[in-house]
């Protein structure tokens, strides 16, 4: 947040700030109850969040609390005040922003602080209720329908209720009226009132929260559509939680510490647009303010103190300068007068183009990354960016910054090879890009797998003999920059690795070897140096360490300082797991069993490690983003337990346990990845003694995954691998089955839907298999390295499939206009097809998040037009604020931004 230079002047100690729309603009006034003098100061803006005089009214002896409300039906704001005077004063709004008072007395000593307005009798119109501090009740005052209310009547808030602060009210029992909550000052409770349905109130049980309770909101504060209440409490410091069951009883109460002394006020309303209710609570004690921030399940933690005058004692919240996000107002008691707080909004990548774990992506696409606010296009450079495919490897790219959109795009300067995952970090602090606010970006990774030329999936084989001894694994990388995916195999026996190289359309010939250490194991290609070339890391399982050998270039290496393990090191992987710009390693050690993280020093070196505890045999691991939060994220199989273990990462070096799951007997390599088009990256692995292939759908929050379906493959499967061999979008998998000399491919009918496999021949006990466009075809072909044999088998995808011819409508695909924007209603879309073909039109919030499905579909090609009617999947109209409106089609996104006014 950024406070403005200086306050504005309000009244003398202004006990509570009420925020709303009092003149029509659309953007909320700030109304202060002062009770030096008896009066309310209102402050408006000009929409860019600077403030100035708009009002001041007297009121009745000492204001304590102001609601707004429509209460005389003339469509008009009108405003409410609680006077400690023992009169409720009524504002009736005249138009214009003129206000006539009209006073309506309770009875004597009662002293009312808390105001509620809300139709309490089920008539039609707006009654209300206070929270009387000396007469241990609230006050009901019926609206007869004009704006005139009737004589009040008391209801106690229940026995040993002491000096009731603050009213509010909701539905608390189901039964469709109006119930009220009761915050007790003296008492430490809460009183609920249960109201008959004609305004008649019962007190429940009081219900202990914190002590001093001067605040209280009723809302869903956990995301489970039942209301729950939060006070604010000032001798104890804290705020208490009472989770609600839905019936008008509570669960116990939780307190939170606020971390300052004598908090005073609260004001419920999602700041960080993650869906849930924040509380902003004034600290008198320490002259500010702080958020404490809901995760969603109505626990709090506490956020920065922010500073302004003297004894923060109100607050309020809103979008004030009409960027989209919640900004904050804070009178201070003691200065007498009020600080504006713009929030200053981190940047966040909303949604990606291709989309995250998206399979079939055209290897010459673009990449698009959607942003909620814009960048500053000085920081929006080729250095913030890393793509990188798993056998194509770095890519240089151009970078462009689209304002209206707020999305970079970043073309690459050669396509990627058919078949490969592709990784896309974007840097982090101060190497990353920032907001033009100056707000560093925090960073963010995602993968794709780029598609190959449609195919019946017809293979024909060939043989390549090896010169190493007892070849045990495989990789596919450009080692030579030609663009052309080679192949390295590491030879356990002879210790070395062999390097095959792609060249005039034919299948990898060997092109040399090098050596490594003893019992090389795996074999993972990356640029570990930053030199925009792939080099090589070899796990060493005898000699317990990594050999590193850099390329110079030309797919000729220099072997750096290896890295030593502690244990047996059985599979390397790797990825930018901190997002510093640079390739760390993963290492799958036996003895002890754990996963070992080597952070790279950004000049392929490794001198620090962070190690990751398993209770079994980590025999293979891969690297994946599981929770979609824009980390990479670890998975090793644990063969002993028959299981895979998720290792979820925080982007700054932690990980924490994301859960252990269920495979086929001993699991002995894994490949995740999105196997059924939902976007959430799945667990697969080949399981040697249970003769098959476990897949296990994530169900969408990356520590959640179905019991494992099992695929029976060959014997023994070993290797394991899966791409898009069909070209029609979907994940192929395929094992190496080292029993039976066999590789079996899995056809993928859509959806995570298998067909049985289907058997080809390979040499002796193939142990690994990759893919990778071996001839230049465009088609993804298949390579096992086998063991005893001691070659490779290439399997060729050599059958083109024909596509049927494709009318164009001469039209562009993409979304022609949304209208009216800033809009209050239904919203007209109009989009355009270039072909026939799959559509879908989804509106999504600042975080990114889906709110709603506006069609999804085939729809010839033309133009077409689709309306959103401003709600969201539930029905519920969405709240004011900036959404936008996606069109996905032919592998393409376009992209307009609606701002929704309320």
């Amino acid at each position: 947040f950024a406070a403005s230079d200086s306050g504005w002047a309000i009244g003398a100690i202004p006990l509570s700030l009420t925020v709303g729309d009092l003149n029509g603009d659309l953007v909320p006034e700030g109304i202060w109850a002062n009770t030096v003098p008896d009066s309310l100061t209102i402050l408006t803006t000009d929409g860019q969040g600077t403030f100035s005089p708009y009002l001041t009214e007297s009121t009745s002896t000492l204001p304590r609390h102001t609601v707004i409300a429509d209460v005389n039906g003339d469509g008009i704001t009108d405003m409410v005040v609680a006077t400690s005077g023992d009169f409720v004063d009524v504002f009736l709004g005249q138009g214009g922003g003129g206000f006539n008072r009209v006073p309506y007395p309770v009875p004597s000593g009662v002293t009312p602080y808390g105001v509620f307005a809300a139709d309490l009798d089920a008539d039609g119109d707006v009654d209300l209720a206070t929270a009387n501090f000396n007469g241990h009740d609230v006050s009901v005052l019926l609206n007869d329908g004009t704006g005139v209310f009737g004589v009040s009547t008391e209801y106690p808030a229940g026995a040993g209720a002491d000096s009731p602060r603050f009213v509010d009210g909701s539905d608390l029992d189901d039964d469709g009226d109006i119930d009220l909550a009761v915050c007790n000052g003296y008492s430490y409770d809460v009183s609920i009132l249960i109201n008959d349905g004609a305004a008649g109130f019962t007190a429940q049980p009081l219900i202990p929260v914190g002590e001093s309770p001067n605040f209280l909101e009723i809302r869903d504060y956990d995301g489970d559509s039942i209301a729950d209440i939060v006070t604010i409490n000032s001798l104890t410091q804290d705020l208490s939680f009472l989770k609600g069951n839905g019936d008008a009883t509570f669960q116990p109460v939780v307190n939170y510490d606020i971390g300052g002394s004598f908090p005073f006020g609260l004001t419920s309303v999602d700041m960080d647009g993650d869906g849930d209710l924040d509380a902003v609570v004034p600290v008198r004690g320490l002259d500010g303010w702080r958020i404490m921030w809901n995760d969603g399940q109505g626990a709090f933690s506490q956020g920065t103190l922010h500073l302004g005058g003297l004894h923060c004692h109100s607050i309020g919240a809103a979008d004030w300068d009409g960027d989209g996000d919640v900004d904050v107002l804070a009178g201070y008691a003691v200065s007498q007068d009020a600080y504006y707080y713009e929030q200053i909004p981190s940047p966040t990548m909303l949604w990606t183009a291709p989309n995250r774990a998206t399979t079939g992506v055209p290897v010459a696409d673009p990449v698009q990354c959607y942003f909620n606010t814009d960048l500053d296009p000085v920081s929006v450079v080729a250095s913030a960016f890393r793509v990188s495919g798993a056998q194509s490897g770095p890519h240089g790219c151009s970078v462009s910054w689209d304002g209206g959109t707020q999305s970079v795009t970043l073309t690459m300067q050669e396509p990627f090879v058919p078949g490969e995952i592709v990784t896309v970090t974007a840097s982090g602090g101060v190497n990353g890009v920032q907001s033009l606010d100056g707000v560093p970006y925090a960073g963010y990774s995602f993968e794709f797998m780029t598609e190959g030329a449609a195919s019946t999936v017809a293979f024909s084989a060939q043989s390549v003999a090896l010169p190493g001894s007892d070849p045990v694994a495989l990789a596919a990388a450009d080692l030579d920059g030609d663009n052309a995916s080679d192949l390295i195999v590491a030879n356990y026996l002879s210790a070395d690795v062999t390097l095959l190289l792609t060249g005039n359309g034919g299948v990898p010939a060997v092109a040399g070897s090098l050596p490594v250490g003893v019992g090389p194991l795996d074999v993972w290609p990356a640029d570990l140096d930053g030199d925009g070339v792939t080099d090589l890391a070899v796990a060493n399982v005898v000699s317990g360490t990594v050999t590193v050998l850099l390329n110079n270039g030309d797919a000729t290496f220099t072997t750096a300082t290896p890295v030593t393990t502690v244990g047996a090191p059985f599979a390397v992987g790797g990825g930018d797991f901190d997002r510093d710009g640079d390739v760390d390693l993963a290492v799958a050690e036996v003895g002890p069993d754990q996963v070992t993280v080597f952070w790279n020093d950004g000049a392929g070196a490794f001198p620090a490690s962070v190690s990751l505890a398993m209770t079994g045999a980590p025999l293979d691991l891969a690297v994946a983003d599981f929770d979609n939060d824009g980390d990479l994220d670890l998975v090793a199989v644990d063969s002993g337990a028959s299981r895979m273990e998720i290792f979820l990462s925080d982007a700054a070096g932690g990980f924490q346990s994301g859960g252990s799951f269920g495979t086929g007997s001993v699991p002995v390599s894994t490949f995740p990845w999105d196997t059924d088009g939902d976007g959430w990256i799945d667990l697969i692995s080949s399981d040697y003694a249970g003769a098959g292939v476990s897949v296990l759908q994530n169900l969408g929050d990356g520590t959640s995954f179905a019991p494992a379906v099992s695929l029976p493959a060959g014997a023994q499967p070993h290797g394991l691998w899966g791409g898009d061999l069909t070209g029609d979008g979907n994940l192929e998998l395929l094992t190496a089955n080292s029993g039976e000399s066999t590789v079996t491919i899995f056809g993928n009918q859509g959806g995570g839907i298998y067909d049985p496999g289907t058997t080809l021949a390979a040499g002796m006990t193939p142990y690994a298999v990759v893919g990778g466009d071996w001839n230049g075809d465009g088609r993804i072909d298949v390579a096992s390295v086998n063991r005893t044999s001691g070659d490779l088998t290439f399997l060729l995808n050599g059958v083109a499939l024909d596509a049927p011819p494709v009318t164009s409508s001469g039209l562009g695909t993409g979304l022609l206009g949304v209208a009216p924007n800033p809009s209050l209603r239904d919203v007209d879309l109009r989009f355009s097809l270039a072909r026939a073909g799959e559509v879908s039109l989804e509106v999504f919030d600042l975080r990114g998040r889906r709110v709603a499905t506006v069609h999804r579909g085939l729809l010839p090609a033309g133009e077409h037009r689709a309306t959103w009617d401003g709600r969201d999947a539930r029905g519920l109209r969405v709240g004011a604020g900036v959404y936008f409106l996606r069109m996905d089609a032919e592998d393409r996104s376009s992209t307009r931004k609606l701002l929704r006014l309320r």
